[in-house]
């Protein structure tokens, strides 16, 4: 699997370069917006045709503070389309709340560190 983005004389296979590796888990952010969701759904079409081992591990970040739209909605209705679409691979979804202050770190930092140590 490849994903080739071009501009002009110039090529860039990133993804080809991550494909290639043996990863054995994956970690997005996920704000419900299109390239996210584009980019989560890609990780999971990859790892159903190449390595089902993959495992997913979604975030996204929520502020408290802001009144306008529904992230959490959209990113929640973003993961579970993609689950539905690829059953068999391994997708997690947590959410980080926020303020002006910051992200709540110390949540952030058990999260993270679950997946580091399996």
């Amino acid at each position: 699997m490849d994903l080739v983005l071009r501009h002009g004389d110039i090529e860039n296979h990133f993804f080809r370069k991550f494909f290639e590796k043996e990863y054995n888990k994956v970690v997005v952010r996920v704000s419900g917006g299109l390239d996210s969701a584009l980019i989560l759904y890609l990780f999971a079409k990859f790892a159903e045709e190449k390595n089902p081992n993959l495992e997913i591990y979604c975030f996204t970040a929520l502020d408290t503070l802001w009144t306008f739209g529904d992230t959490e909605g959209t990113s929640k209705n973003v993961v579970k389309f993609v689950k539905e679409q690829f059953p068999s691979i391994k997708i997690e979804h947590k959410f980080f709340p926020f303020t002006s202050q910051g992200y709540s770190t110390e949540r952030l930092r058990k999260f993270s560190n679950k997946w580091n140590k399996s």
